[in-house]
């Protein structure tokens, strides 16, 4: 079996952060938590769109996950419509 099947390696997930603690200062810069994809990216406008309501300025989820939402609901729309002829 040893030949067949390799060693699988789960990295530990990143965790959440506190409530109301989604932006913080890193390496490079301030960095947001996505909600989505639960990864820290830069806190810009580069990677997250624009939200005057949130308290950092920047949407909770970044701008690949937020495409990624929007395929699959544009997605889901076709299905039903198909269904629905």
């Amino acid at each position: 079996m040893d030949g067949i099947f390799t060693r699988l390696v789960i990295a530990e997930p990143t965790p959440v952060p506190e409530r109301g603690h989604f932006v913080r200062e890193g390496a490079e810069g301030p960095e947001k938590f996505c909600g989505t994809c639960r990864e820290w990216w830069p806190a810009d406008t580069e990677f997250f769109f624009r939200d005057r309501g949130s308290p950092s300025g920047l949407y909770t989820s970044c701008k690949a996950c937020g495409a990624d939402h929007q395929r699959a609901t544009e997605a889901r729309r076709k299905l039903k419509q198909q269904g629905a002829h």
